[in-house]
């Protein structure tokens, strides 16, 4: 029995994401440049030219291979410049099945399971950026764009499995978008982690998203990526049609690698990801990459436009695509201890929703002033050394209550004794924050 041809890179697009207009798909025998036949029929009857020339919107006709064969596959543009090339391509298909088990989720809390700062009570933001669940931002234009963007995490079970997703609601509406305004949510990726896609040279890598929304309203939707400076970015839009509002769909984006621009690989903001709930035509771009700062087109719906509409977001992947095949995995909840592990790289603190535990300091002082010091060790080394903010009270005898030696690994807390006798402190709340 014959096999289908499945595109490795899912459509032909070129660097900007446009469709390869008369794009050309060469097939040859796996390892060499000899020429392989494909066919327009599962009988293989009727052969193809060799290659394949795309229509005007990137997309080819009937492509049969020969049953376990290897071939070569070889997308050009119109003018014979080389996009792409997949050796070997198994016409069994079977190539893409052991590929997917490579990609990495990049998105950290992606299934909204952890609300550790805020646990499920509601955070509404006005201006400038506010952390919500852990590792996600509301990110709205500053000054205050005149609305009221209200995030919580919402246990709601989603298509992939996750018992939760975050809930966005527009709970004062903002009408009109001034050209400089914009509400959108946002997760940055730190450079380490997205490192391998190698953005800002010959070898950038394709990126693969995927995130599941459930929108009150119809409309069309702003998505883009940028990088840490603000000046290099790739925006895209999905809709929600009539039809689908009040109900759970996914949308995915296959992004060609950037080779342009500068994009940091360590403990900096490598990414930017987005999602676009409103925006001003300051921040309307066209679709595809470009330098500056976009987060939508002028297709862009006002979501903020309707007063307690709600946005669900969920289930969301961001994946480098090493195999280059442009098929996007089943999505997979990362473990809560998985999650716990990595959030804890960003924010941590001695007490998170729902959970309350005070560090007793205490110490004597035979004469005069005395110092007690006490390391508090952080479970996972953070992204850089935190900024640290207490809380303390309770102090018996006890001038101060400080901290010092503040590392990416811990903290020692300091309490000062007023004078001669026992002394004691009590930190209610200390937080070490080395979020993006």
């Amino acid at each position: 029995m014959s096999n289908r041809f499945f595109m490795p890179r899912a459509s032909a697009f070129d660097i900007n994401g446009d469709p390869i207009s008369g794009g050309k798909l060469w097939f040859y025998e796996a390892g060499s440049s000899t020429p392989r036949p494909t066919f327009s029929d599962a009988g293989l009857s009727i052969e193809n030219a060799n290659p394949v020339v795309a229509n005007s919107a990137g997309r080819f006709g009937e492509i049969f291979l020969t049953p376990a064969v290897g071939y070569k596959v070889v997308l050009t543009d119109a003018d014979d410049a080389v996009i792409w090339t997949a050796d070997p391509y198994d016409s069994s298909g079977e190539e893409v099945e052991t590929s997917l088990t490579t990609l990495r989720n990049r998105v950290i809390n992606g299934a909204m399971q952890l609300s550790r700062e805020n646990g499920e009570n509601n955070v509404d933001v006005t201006e400038n950026d506010d952390d919500t669940l852990d590792n996600w931002l509301a990110v709205l234009g500053t000054p205050a764009p005149g609305g009221t963007l209200r995030i919580a995490q919402l246990a709601l079970a989603t298509p992939g499995g996750s018992n939760y997703r975050m809930r966005c609601t527009a709970q004062v509406a903002d009408a009109t978008i001034a050209a400089g305004n914009y509400y959108t949510i946002a997760q940055r990726i730190e450079g380490y982690e997205i490192a391998d896609a190698e953005f800002g040279s010959n070898n950038a890598k394709q990126i693969l998203v995927r995130f599941g929304v459930r929108s009150s309203i119809a409309g069309t939707f702003g998505f883009s990526i940028c990088n840490s400076a603000l000046n290099r970015s790739w925006v895209g839009t999905f809709a929600i049609a009539a039809g689908e509002v009040g109900t759970d769909v996914v949308r995915t984006f296959i992004i060609p690698g950037s080779t342009a621009g500068t994009w940091l690989q360590t403990t900096g903001i490598g990414l930017r990801m987005r999602i676009c709930l409103a925006a001003g035509s300051t921040y309307q771009g066209a679709a595809g990459w470009q330098t500056g700062d976009f987060y939508t087109t002028s297709a862009q719906t006002n979501f903020m436009g309707t007063g307690s509409a709600t946005f669900d977001l969920f289930d969301v992947g961001l994946y480098v695509d090493h195999p280059a095949l442009g098929v996007l995995p089943t999505y997979e909840i990362a473990s809560r201890i998985e999650d716990l592990l990595k959030t804890q790289r960003y924010f941590w603190a001695t007490k998170d929703a729902g959970t309350e535990r005070d560090i007793i300091v205490n110490g004597s002082s035979a004469a005069g002033v005395w110092y007690q010091r006490v390391p508090l060790s952080f479970p996972v080394r953070m992204r850089v050394a935190p900024t640290i903010s207490i809380a303390t009270t309770a102090l018996t005898n006890a001038a101060t209550a400080v901290t010092e030696e503040e590392s990416a690994t811990g903290v020692t807390l300091v309490v000062t004794s007023s004078g001669a006798g026992d002394f004691a402190a009590t930190y209610t709340s200390v937080v070490a924050d080395a979020r993006l």
